[in-house]
């Protein structure tokens, strides 16, 4: 192991991560990224021909960490039943209103049980780096992996976007996205994010990036912040978690800023 920490004792107390990361953010999660240019469309796309590749007669998807829905809008239509999961009760507001008559039940991908077993389970858009809490506990990457695994059979197909490694994180670095959106209710609204890429050396494979959003519309501006912790795991974390939790992955770069890891359940 490339971690110090024992991976098979109990993860550090998961309310050191943020119960709800985004928060009153998840209304206006989306703007910003369809005007940083994310394609969720060609995303799923080579989510599915992964998943396919692997496991051509996969029918059931669960897509764990779902967000606002996006990647399953798509995906509904690829797959015959898909489900998601997600702990953020902002995001799955979202999720519930653009995907009517999809299950997305509250559940934290650490202590995930639902009762059954998919074809296939995908975890994108690098949530799992949410999972080792502020501290970076590589328990909760096992957790994960093992509460994953559990919902797939033998030839299941899982799917992990991770976040970036230490390598490729620059502290200090100042981020800002602009846009002007249209509102659904006529209401225009002109959203500015900022964001700084931190660190604590306490904890020195944790990122701590701080985001501050300028909300503005006929009614004012609304300024709000949070901070995100995200585990920067190695490829070795990633395989050995995979291979506790009776799987054998691989590492693909198609299409993915991370790449992506592809474990099949044994």
């Amino acid at each position: 192991m490339s971690s110090a920490r024992d991976p098979h004792l109990p993860p550090d107390d998961p309310a050191a991560t943020p119960p709800d990361a985004y928060g009153g953010h998840a209304t206006v999660y989306d703007d910003l990224y369809a005007s940083r240019g994310k394609d969720y469309a060609s995303e799923s796309r080579t989510i599915a021909k992964l998943i396919r590749d692997a496991n051509p007669g996969a029918k059931t998807l669960l897509d764990v960490g779902c967000g606002t829905g996006s990647h399953l809008a798509h995906l509904r239509h690829v797959f015959d039943e898909v489900t998601g999961a997600e702990p953020s009760e902002a995001m799955r507001t979202v999720a519930r209103h653009r995907l009517p008559g999809v299950a997305i039940v509250d559940a934290d991908m650490r202590t995930l049980d639902l009762g059954r077993r998919f074809d296939a389970v995908i975890c994108m858009f690098a949530t799992i780096g949410y999972v080792g809490g502020a501290t970076g506990d590589i328990a909760g990457l096992y957790a994960a992996a093992d509460a994953m695994a559990a919902h797939v059979d033998t030839g299941g197909v899982i799917v992990v976007e991770p976040w970036m490694t230490a390598a490729r994180y620059n502290v200090g670095h100042i981020g800002s996205d602009f846009t002007n959106r249209p509102g659904s209710d006529g209401n225009d609204r002109t959203i500015f994010r900022m964001s700084h890429s931190g660190f604590n050396p306490e904890y020195p494979r944790v990122s701590v990036v701080t985001m501050h959003y300028l909300v503005g519309t006929v009614d004012g501006i609304e300024h709000t912040s949070d901070v995100h912790y995200m585990s920067m795991w190695d490829n070795d974390d990633f395989l050995d978690a995979f291979d506790a939790a009776g799987c054998t992955a691989k590492f693909y770069l198609p299409g993915f800023g991370n790449g992506v890891y592809v474990a099949v359940k044994r």
